[in-house]
């Protein structure tokens, strides 16, 4: 008689909490190493999210970044996401490698990143050709740095395999790797400012190499259209007086085409309408508005998304 009233008791909680809308559930959003922009950002997402949302929370996970992002939500792992452009567009296609994942689908556009090549002040690296027989890291192997940077050796004609001897370290690991001369260049596909580069800089007499030559653009741009001809603005990094040239791509974040359409709807709703809050826990977020949210999204939206910027009359849909 015990275990039925308890049973009673519980279904009945069960159905006021249905009733009432008071039901949560949990969501993980899959970011990148510590120290790197997206995991700083994506715990001011999840912050937002869950402060915002109705009956959502989430939690910011680190991850190796862009390639271990996309495996996590193609096999379930995590329901939201970072992508760099060329990850998600290279996922929905089945293109560059990529295994075709239908189920990715955009929430809206996160920050740009430009490319940063960063050596040591008295390093004879001076353009990307210049990598040839050097140690160099471009981030966890799950990252899109390093998918960036083997687009880049394609173009320039370099074995990636051969040329160079890539090792792979988080973000905080290749600034002391560099520092320590354990490798040669350090290469982050990032959002500025980012702050394991700023530290390094800070503490230690480094400079920024060009990620292209104007020579090279027009093959990038048709080989890789969702790469941009960017810059990391002067000033940016102690001891960076002018602007350097860069290619860059954007972010964007992602979800599973099976997250509920309310969900999707509160967690798009919530971010876009709180955006100044996020910018208040990582800067990069300035760079994120209603008017630019969709601007460059290479995938399909998910229909809650959708039905948010349709509600609030974004250009695309007028």
């Amino acid at each position: 008689m015990k275990k039925i009233l308890i049973l009673l008791l519980t279904f009945s909680i069960l159905v006021i909490l249905s009733i009432t809308g008071i039901c949560q559930v949990n969501i993980t959003i899959g970011t990148a190493s510590m120290g790197g922009t997206w995991y700083g950002f994506g715990t001011g997402l999840a912050d937002v999210i869950t402060r915002y949302s109705e009956g959502v929370r989430a939690t910011a996970e680190v991850t190796a970044g862009s390639l271990e992002n996309y495996l996590l939500l193609k096999d379930g792992n995590v329901e939201i996401c970072f992508l760099s452009a060329n990850v998600a567009y290279g996922a929905y296609k089945g293109t560059g490698g990529f295994e075709h994942v239908e189920a990715v689908r955009g929430l809206f556009m996160a920050n740009g990143q430009p490319m940063h090549i960063l050596v040591n002040e008295d390093s004879n690296i001076n353009t990307v050709a210049d990598l040839r027989g050097k140690t160099v890291s471009a981030g966890p192997a799950g990252s899109g740095g390093n998918l960036m940077l083997l687009n880049i050796c394609e173009v320039y004609g370099i074995d990636p395999d051969q040329d160079i001897n890539r090792i792979y370290l988080s973000n905080q690991e290749q600034v002391m790797a560099l520092a320590d001369r354990h490798i040669d260049a350090a290469i982050y596909l990032i959002g500025i400012p980012n702050s394991s580069i700023a530290e390094f800089c800070f503490s230690h007499n480094a400079r920024f190499i060009p990620s292209f030559e104007e020579e090279y653009i027009d093959i990038i741009n048709e080989k890789y259209p969702f790469y941009t001809k960017t810059e990391i603005p002067a000033n940016t990094y102690k001891g960076q007086s002018e602007a350097v040239p860069s290619l860059g791509v954007f972010a964007l974040v992602v979800t599973h085409k099976d997250v509920s359409e309310d969900i999707a709807y509160e967690v798009t709703k919530a971010v876009i309408e709180n955006i100044s809050e996020v910018a208040e826990i990582h800067s990069v977020a300035k760079e994120m508005s209603f008017e630019v949210a969709l601007e460059g999204m290479p995938i399909p939206l998910h229909p809650g998304a959708e039905k948010y910027f349709r509600e609030k009359n974004h250009p695309k849909f007028k």
